[in-house]
């Protein structure tokens, strides 16, 4: 299995930061149950070519990589030497070839949340939908069956539930960016907040 590594720009802790053992669960709106594998579906769609769709099983056949990364939450902790498996967001997104003047993204989550990035960052060599950390399943608390992880960004850009990946001609806020979180969210440059 491929393997990749994310490497800090800055040091490993980023400033601000606590580093915890456990993963701790913040969510606006859970789910009540578990998400299903049958039946659930990833969509890719908007400013692209052609609108398309991956089931459980699709991603399975794709071929896993693994990605180590740490994680690192906006209300300051962090969870380090985290070994992912899952999908290069890149391969997903160029199954639907966007337009030329994509430039943004949204990615969505179950119950209404979403959170916005640029595409280049959405297309990162280590930003994945993933379905097993440290060798086990990712539980249905921390965002599972498949979440984001988009280890060079601020947790709260990594939407848990992974439900589809909008491509947008332009920036678009999510849930949090449009309550006064930071549009990027840069954990080495403390982007926590909107100024202004």
């Amino acid at each position: 299995m491929n393997r990749v590594r994310f490497v800090p720009p800055g040091p490993p802790v980023p400033p601000g930061q606590i580093v915890v053992e456990d993963w701790p669960r913040l969510d606006i709106d859970p789910p009540v149950d578990s998400v299903p594998l049958e039946g659930w579906r990833l969509r890719v769609w908007g400013a692209v070519e052609k609108e398309v769709s991956f089931s459980a099983e699709d991603l399975f056949e794709m071929g896993a990589q693994e990605m180590e990364a740490d994680i690192h939450c906006v209300t300051t902790w962090s969870v380090m030497g985290s070994l992912w498996e899952g999908i290069p967001l890149e391969r997903l997104v160029a199954e639907a070839s966007p337009i030329p003047q994509a430039c943004h993204s949204l990615c969505h989550g179950l119950r209404r949340y979403d959170t916005n990035l640029l595409l280049e960052d959405l297309v990162a060599p280590t930003s994945f939908l993933v379905w097993k950390r440290n060798g086990k399943e990712i539980p249905h608390r921390n965002g599972g069956p498949f979440r984001f992880i988009i280890p060079h960004l601020y947790l709260w850009k990594s939407a848990k539930w992974a439900t589809g990946i909008e491509i947008l001609p332009q920036e678009k806020m999510g849930f949090w960016e449009q309550r006064g979180y930071h549009h990027r969210g840069d954990p080495w440059k403390e982007e926590r907040f909107s100024v202004g």
